[in-house]
């Protein structure tokens, strides 16, 4: 008996599983481009052009390197921030897709996809009006929930040219070994940041950190807790690991060391539920799932070992398995807002006052708007937060907190939260019908639990650039099967370094 992640009435092949080789070539480029893209976070002066100088070859000779290049452009993934490139990567995302709507037929397909979008940008748009902020300052917020609007990118690089989802899967686990090689490098060797030298937890060092003034201590023995947005990517490689792929040892090496240094729990729980789910069958599920937990309970007690039996109630265990598993076991044990507060590594002592504040202001059900922790100065949306241990962390704007769904709700209220629901569930059901939804699902799932523990989920460019991707890709890989799009009448311009 089968299954899918999707639920989906589409048919794949089931081949075997086969092992994963790249070619000399094909590593020289991706680090190439890789390196490039850490000398535009460090601001060499010739890091802009090599990136730019790359992805032109790349276009030309294999538009699937070009792809994942220019989405990982997007979304800096701990590489380049906007500020290295010196404009938004979320405008230029936004630019970019639009320019793919105006330029593409518009099928059947795509029609269906743009009016559901259409639907959920007009929503937005209306609760924000509703709010008392400007709609210049809450731009960068609606801005980042439509950057789903991506999927159209895929559909725009490969209009006209068949497509083969199997390479373009091989090419994403390429990125994904080098962004683990980066984070081994930098924690291990240099100790710092510098392969990968925007990472979001270190934000306070960009501006120390460049290549004349690199944040780095070579062999110092400091294995700095890297955060995961690099290995968002792996998002992109859980589906066809599951199901296409065999992955060897040095490889799983690789995937572990990075797990391990980034030290992100619900990164773990995000691979392997996923993982497990993109199963073929049941059978198969039901015994991952047995693995799973028995390697969890395995891990917390090696994490105890390590850490000790009692951890402090606001800090975390070595590995923080032992730490996130404790609090869920004694949830029952809550007995006020106080203790409540201390759920989820703190995040709940950003989500009470917050949420009270909605509630008091009767703005439950249309939100408070896309506040700007900078640019928002109305009073009534500053609160002084006495759940946080650092008083001179009290006083904040309403707004950002470390779980996606109540983050919504803050932005854009019941009716926004309801709505978001509903537009990723319909994407699914529109294309459940067609081969490979399953990916298109896994991915989005991905972005699902990371959101759960703030990483991203659906609401930022981050995370939604890597699931409109997952989409076009699907459609891409489907238009002989759908009206509308053409097609060469011969195998014409596979993209591929000159594979037919």
């Amino acid at each position: 008996m089968s299954t899918d992640i999707t639920v989906s009435s589409a048919t794949e092949s089931a081949p075997a599983k086969e092992p994963l080789k790249f070619g000399a070539s094909e590593w020289g480029w991706a680090l190439a481009f890789m390196l490039s893209m850490s000398m535009v976070g460090l601001q060499f002066p010739l890091g802009r052009p090599l990136v730019i100088a790359i992805m032109i070859a790349r276009f030309i000779k294999n538009r699937y390197d070009f792809l994942i290049e220019l989405f990982l452009v997007f979304g800096s993934y701990s590489l380049a921030s906007s500020h290295d490139w010196g404009v938004s990567m979320i405008i230029v995302i936004t630019a970019v897709s639009l320019a793919g709507i105006l330029l593409l037929r518009k099928t059947p397909m795509l029609r269906k996809l743009l009016l559901l979008t259409a639907g959920y940008a007009l929503i937005i748009l209306f609760l924000a009006l509703k709010s008392d902020e400007s709609l210049s300052v809450q731009m960068v917020g609606i801005l980042n929930y439509m950057c789903i609007i991506s999927f159209v990118i895929p559909i725009m690089v490969f209009s006209g040219r068949e497509f083969d989802i199997r390479y373009f899967w091989r090419k994403a686990f390429l990125y994904a070994f080098i962004f683990c090689i980066f984070y081994i490098i930098d924690c291990c060797i240099f100790n710092g940041l510098f392969l990968l030298p925007r990472d979001v937890a270190y934000i306070d060092y960009d501006n120390l950190n460049t290549w004349l003034n690199p944040f780095i201590f070579p062999f110092s023995g400091w294995f700095p807790r890297r955060w995961p947005l690099g290995l968002f990517i792996f998002g992109l490689c859980i589906y066809p690991a599951a199901r296409y792929y065999k992955l060897n040892w040095w490889q799983i090496a690789l995937v572990l060391a990075a797990l391990a240094i980034s030290r992100t729990f619900t990164l773990v729980v995000a691979l392997v539920v996923v993982y497990v789910f993109s199963q073929r069958s049941i059978g198969k599920v039901s015994r991952y799932v047995m693995i799973g937990a028995a390697a969890l309970t395995v891990m917390y007690f090696v994490d105890m070992a390590i850490t000790g039996p009692i951890i402090g109630e606001n800090d975390s265990s070595a590995l923080r398995i032992q730490s996130q598993i404790d609090q869920i076991i004694n949830m029952g044990e809550i007995k006020d807002d106080e203790d409540l507060s201390k759920l989820g590594t703190g995040r709940m002592a950003q989500v009470i006052p917050k949420v009270m504040l909605l509630y008091d202001l009767g703005r439950e059900w249309i939100g408070f708007g896309f506040l700007s922790r900078t640019q928002t100065t109305n009073s009534k949306y500053i609160i002084e937060n006495e759940y946080y241990l650092n008083p001179e962390d009290a006083e904040e704007v309403a707004v950002g907190v470390e779980i996606m769904a109540v983050d919504v709700l803050l932005n854009i209220g019941w009716i926004g939260l309801i709505a978001h629901i509903l537009y990723f569930v319909a994407l699914w059901w529109v294309v459940r019908p067609l081969r490979y939804s399953g990916y298109f699902t896994s991915v989005m799932c991905f972005f699902v639990i990371m959101g759960i523990a703030g990483f991203s989920g659906l609401v930022f460019i981050t995370g939604l650039a890597l699931v409109g991707l997952s989409l076009g890709v699907v459609i891409c890989v489907n238009k002989p099967d759908l009206k509308g799009f053409s097609l060469p009448k011969k195998n014409r311009n596979f993209a591929g370094d000159g594979i037919a």
